[in-house]
């Protein structure tokens, strides 16, 4: 009996085996179907050549993405799979069995140089010649039914999650997508916006708040493309320092940063090239209680703290000096004057204690505050702050034992760590290491600024000691030498940054072979200047102007605003 289970249990693996044969989904390893030219060019010579002889390729039964018209098959390697350079193979076929056959090895050199690996798939009939491309990232691919503009429109999107400890490996939701960003939405790649949705029952569509790369569960997601930065790191570094080093150091414990996560992108089969995966700063991030009368302001606009004039926004409407309200009580119709008599109220408090220093420490979260300054100090962040003025930055305004006070949260931090602004769309407005690492950008807006100059009692010895406690732990020469080494492997050791530099000829970048070298020895330098400068804080401190503060309605076309705006003029 045991004998005649044994033949037929063989007889049924044999069947099976003949099975994956004729299906064409038999497994072999990468290294078994590793071959040469001459052997190649022997099976093409006796097989007629059939474009769409392969329609799915599997890799450790992950579904390679394709880029039809480069005939082009997409690996991302596991992290931390023993199996990840040489994985188990499936190859597919419409037509009839096929069988594959590798013209190269995968290996971490070939991989940062953007190495093609040549693909021979091939049946008893028929061959094709195909190619390979290999990463160290996760990708995503979208499919949309038209082009992405400003509006959004329906989408599906796919992402593979390479990450060592994924959760899951492929994610799949609906939703939509729109182009995003103010200058950068008018260079030739573009950032965008992901809202996720999905049907639930009595086909509704809702929020899919889920996971993506790790990240918090959320809807929206943000796709960053850092087209105009050389070398493809200065947002993503700074916004995961900012949350990683100063987002909750704050007295509630609130986090003020968000994560960004590189990937490789493909829209509609199109290969997309290097984005940041992330999420925005918003309500949720931030706890904001907007039935409490809290609120997040958003300044995307430059205009001083102590002059306020009415403007508009393609978001707000009517709006004051660059700002935009993030939290509005949909309950309430008239909400958004609401919130701007509560901006107006904060910055005419300011005024009225300006030489009172207890009262100054309870519009501010000090902490925040010196963390922004330092921070801000430290990235030279042209872009966020100029003098009184700042932009790219969220305002978290609340109450705090009857007082209105603010978290600060920057945002938006490309143009840092010597990048400047220039007008010049063809330079993809930026100007490449025109700071050198001797420039101090230093921000003089808010109460901080204005305890420094008040000369209030300990707050120079305390920016002092907080950078002190910085640079002795997270911002550390050894901490920022390994995040940058990170961020290197992840930009040009996944090959992303050659394969950028062929899909986007006309984007702003370094050559490939310097890597991160000229950047690293930047931010080394800019180090050992602010070690220096706050040697010396305490002693020579340049302190800015004393505050004022205006109201102008001049020009303010909308009544509501006009009379809130009014309450507040001279």
């Amino acid at each position: 009996m045991r004998k005649n289970t044994g033949l037929l249990i063989l007889c049924i693996s044999v069947l099976a085996f003949l099975t994956l044969m004729d299906s064409g989904m038999l497994s072999t390893s990468y290294a078994e179907c590793i071959s040469d030219e001459k052997v190649c060019q022997e099976v093409m010579g006796t097989r007629v050549e059939y474009e769409d002889l392969l329609t799915n390729l599997y890799f450790d039964e992950q579904d390679l993405l394709y880029e039809y018209h480069t005939k082009t098959f997409y690996y991302s390697l596991v992290e931390g799979s023993s199996s990840a350079y040489n994985p188990q193979i499936k190859a597919q076929s419409d037509t009839e069995s096929v069988k594959v056959l590798f013209l190269g090895e995968i290996t971490g050199a070939g991989i940062e140089q953007n190495q093609t690996i040549q693909i021979l798939a091939y049946s008893d009939v028929y061959y094709y010649i195909y190619n390979l491309k290999c990463t160290t990232l996760p990708l995503m691919s979208i499919n949309v039914q038209e082009d992405i503009l400003r509006e959004e429109i329906p989408m599906e999107m796919t992402l593979f999650d390479n990450q060592k400890g994924a959760a899951n490996r492929v994610t799949n939701s609906t939703g939509t997508i729109k182009v995003r960003g103010a200058s950068s939405s008018r260079l030739l790649k573009t950032s965008y916006k992901m809202s996720l949705t999905m049907e639930s029952l009595g086909e509704n569509t809702r929020p899919n708040h889920i996971s993506l790369l790790g990240m918090r569960q959320d809807e929206d997601w943000i796709l960053y493309a850092p087209f105009n930065d050389q070398e493809k790191i200065r947002n993503v570094f700074n916004t995961n320092l900012w949350t990683e080093t100063c987002g909750t150091h704050n007295s509630e414990g609130i986090q003020t940063g968000i994560e960004y996560k590189y990937l490789e992108l493909f829209i509609n089969g199109d290969y997309m090239g290097l984005y940041a995966l992330g999420y925005p700063i918003d309500g949720k991030l931030m706890g904001v209680n907007a039935a409490e009368g809290e609120t997040l302001y958003k300044k995307v606009g430059w205009g001083s703290e102590t002059t306020f004039e009415p403007g508009y926004s393609s978001t707000d409407g009517a709006v004051i000096n660059g700002f935009e309200v993030k939290t509005v009580d949909e309950m309430k119709p008239d909400s958004i004057y609401e919130k701007w008599d509560t901006l107006l109220s904060y910055y005419k408090q300011f005024y009225e204690y300006r030489y009172d220093n207890e009262k100054l420490l309870e519009m501010i979260d000090i902490d925040n505050a010196i963390d922004t300054y330092l921070f801000l100090g430290l990235i030279q962040g042209h872009d966020n702050t100029r003098g009184f003025e700042v932009r790219n930055m969220y305002l978290y305004m609340y109450n705090k034992a009857g007082t209105l006070s603010i978290l600060y949260a920057p945002w938006d931090m490309d143009l840092t760590w010597g990048n400047f602004f220039s007008e010049d769309w063809y330079a993809n407005y930026v100007q490449q290491y025109r700071l050198t690492p001797q420039d101090n950008l230093v921000m003089r807006a808010g109460p901080l600024n204005q305890l420094i100059v008040n000369e209030a009692d300990g707050v120079r010895e305390q920016i002092v000691r907080r950078y002190r406690e910085l640079r002795e732990n997270a911002w550390s020469d050894e901490s920022i030498k390994e995040l940058l080494e990170n961020y290197e492997a992840d930009i040009y050791g996944s090959g992303a940054f050659r394969r950028e530099l062929v899909r986007w000829p006309e984007g702003t970048a370094n050559h490939p072979d310097e890597k991160l070298n000229v950047f690293k020895k930047y931010v080394a330098e800019r180090f050992a200047v602010l070690d220096a400068y706050y040697a010396d804080f305490e002693r020579n401190i340049k302190v800015g102007n004393d505050y004022t503060f205006s109201v102008t309605t001049e020009g303010c076309e909308d009544t509501k605003l006009y009379q809130i705006m009014k309450k507040y003029s001279n």
